[in-house]
């Protein structure tokens, strides 16, 4: 995908604005899954490392891993504060990205804690869900194991 022609939220990462520079990124985007911003962010900032995001209410249901802390951290309070939206999505949207997750899949939010790490394949947006599910929207930033 060619990220040169957004020139708005590039001017805001550039003068150190992320918040407003990811969810500028995302207005313009349908549907942007976590690689995308990690690629096209990855010119201004960190955007790989050992954090990831995961649910609140149950953090071994895993949204996306191998991020930076400031990415995590950004991504994370533009969720739970409502200016973002997660929705579930397909592993496929994800294309060749997918196979860097070494988690086994879940294709729903479950009902119940998982007992073990699972990633839930999931895309962003500005747009509230029109079932909005609001384990969805209460979001953590955790640190990978090694």
């Amino acid at each position: 995908m060619d990220f040169a022609t957004d020139e708005d939220w590039q001017e805001l990462v550039e003068h150190g604005q992320l918040d407003a520079a990811i969810v500028e990124f995302i207005r313009h985007r349908d549907e942007t899954i976590y690689s995308e911003i990690q690629d096209a962010f990855e010119e201004y900032i960190t955007t790989r490392g050992e954090q990831g995001i995961a649910l609140r209410s149950d953090p071994n249901v895993v949204l996306w891993l191998n991020m930076s802390q400031d990415l995590a951290a950004a991504l994370a309070k533009l969720i739970s504060t409502k200016k973002l939206y997660v929705h579930p999505t397909t592993a496929d949207k994800y294309g060749s990205d997918k196979d860097g997750i070494s988690l086994p899949l879940m294709e729903d939010i479950p009902e119940n804690r998982v007992s073990r790490p699972v990633w839930l394949p999931t895309f962003m947006t500005d747009l509230p869900p029109d079932r909005p599910n609001s384990r969805l929207s209460r979001i953590a930033r955790m640190k990978l194991n090694k």
